[in-house]
């Protein structure tokens, strides 16, 4: 028999660049607001469009104070940005 994977599908949203990775209050899969955007800036499939950030916590406020890296990345990017402000749950299935 043939490899388990876990399929995921996240539907799109109509008018959003998607971002997927782990995340808290203040990173996304370990990276800082400066280089998730210097990350995006180089998507050919990012054409200014609001980001949709599928990681968990990134809209929710830092322990230690200051923007959550949702607020960091729609001012560095000049567009608005949709994040989780607590655990973000993907369920998939085994195929």
């Amino acid at each position: 028999m043939g490899a388990r994977i876990k399929m995921l599908k996240i539907p799109g949203e109509e008018g959003y660049f998607d971002v997927i990775g782990h995340g808290t209050p203040t990173t996304v899969s370990g990276m800082s607001a400066d280089e998730v955007e210097q990350i995006i800036r180089q998507q050919p499939a990012w054409q200014g469009q609001d980001v949709r950030l599928l990681s968990c916590s990134t809209g929710g406020c830092p322990v230690e104070g200051g923007a959550p890296i949702a607020q960091q990345l729609a001012d560095f990017l000049g567009v608005g940005v949709k994040a989780p402000t607590s655990v973000f749950l993907v369920s998939g299935r085994e195929i």
